[in-house]
C-alpha cells in the first residue's frame, strides 16, 4: 500500500474554490450598471426608490459559503480496485473591495478536510490516508467601462496540505504546498427582479498558468452561477464549479454574499 502515498497530498483537492477551491474568479455576480446591483455604482437612471441611489458605490463585498465537493478518481495502481477522494463540506469565505468603479482587490479562503479511501481486488475499503488542506487566493479585478458586465482578473492561489497515514498514524512529509498564477475572464448579467430584488447569473472561464502535471496543473476552469437580492446589501448566491477541464473535479457552493 506504500505506492498509494503518491496520491496523499492530491487527495486534499481542495482544488478548485475555494469554497476552495479556487483560484481568482467569483462566486457571485458583480454587476455595474447604471441601476441597482450588488457590487457596483448606482447612477441616475430615471428609477426611482431608496436603492436608486446617486453615485453610491458598494465597495465591499463579502460572501460566506457552503462548498461541496465532488472529486475525481485516480488511476488506481495494480491490486488496487479503486481509490476515491472524498471531501467533507466546508466553508469559503471571500473578501472584495473596489478601489475605484473599474478595480477591485480581493481574495478568498477555503480550509478543507479530506481522506484517501481504498478498496483492494476481492477486499473490502478502509482509509488509508486523511488531512486538511488550506486554500486561499488573492486577485485584482479590472471591470472595463465599454462593456458592461465583463470583469478580468490576475491572481495568485497556493494551498497547503498536512496529510496522515492512518495505517501507521503518522504524519506524512514533506509539507506540500503547490502554487501557481491564475487569469479569469468573468461576465455577470442581470435577468430580471423578484419582488423588487435583482436576479443575475454569471459565468467564468480561467486558466492556472504553473505547476504544469500536478496539483493546479496549468489547467482550465470554467464557474457558472446566480444570484437573487434578499435586502438591499445582501443576496442568495449558488455556483458550480468545474475545475481542470481534465480531470473533471467539480465543486457545488451556496451562501450569502454581502455588498455594503
Amino acid at each position: 500500500m506504500s505506492g498509494l502515498r503518491r496520491w496523499g497530498p492530491m487527495a486534499a483537492l481542495v482544488v478548485l474554490l475555494a469554497p476552495g477551491m479556487a483560484r481568482a474568479q467569483r462566486f457571485a455576480p458583480v454587476l455595474i450598471t447604471s441601476t441597482y446591483n450588488p457590487t457596483g455604482v448606482s447612477t441616475p437612471s430615471g428609477v426611482s426608490g431608496p436603492e436608486e441611489e446617486a453615485g453610491r458605490l458598494d465597495r465591499l463585498q463579502v460572501g460566506a459559503y457552503l462548498a461541496m465537493w465532488d472529486l475525481f478518481k485516480p488511476k488506481a495502481p495494480t491490486g488496487i480496485q479503486e481509490v476515491k477522494f472524498n471531501a467533507k463540506s466546508s466553508a469559503l469565505l471571500t473578501a472584495d473591495y473596489f478601489l475605484t468603479r473599474n478595480v477591485s482587490i480581493g481574495g478568498w479562503y477555503n480550509s478543507l478536510e479530506e481522506e484517501v479511501e481504498v478498496t483492494p481486488v476481492g477486499g473490502q475499503p478502509f482509509r488509508q490516508q486523511a488531512g486538511t488542506a488550506n486554500f486561499w487566493d488573492a486577485h485584482v479585478t479590472y471591470y472595463p467601462k465599454k462593456i458592461q458586465g465583463l470583469s478580468v482578473q490576475l491572481g495568485y492561489s497556493e494551498v497547503a496540505f498536512k496529510q496522515v497515514d492512518l495505517l501507521s498514524n503518522t504524519r506524512i512529509r514533506p509539507s506540500f504546498k503547490p502554487h501557481s498564477w491564475n487569469v479569469w475572464a468573468n461576465y455577470s448579467r442581470p435577468v430580471g427582479r423578484y419582488k423588487g430584488r435583482p436576479i443575475a447569473v454569471f459565468g467564468s472561464v480561467g486558466k492556472y498558468t504553473g505547476d504544469k502535471g500536478k496539483f493546479f496543473n496549468a489547467a482550465w476552469n470554467a464557474i457558472l452561477g446566480g444570484s437573487i437580492g434578499i435586502t438591499r446589501n445582501l443576496d442568495l448566491a449558488t455556483s458550480w464549479w468545474l475545475f481542470d477541464f481534465d480531470k473533471s473535479s467539480t465543486r457545488w457552493t451556496l451562501g450569502l454574499n454581502g455588498h455594503f
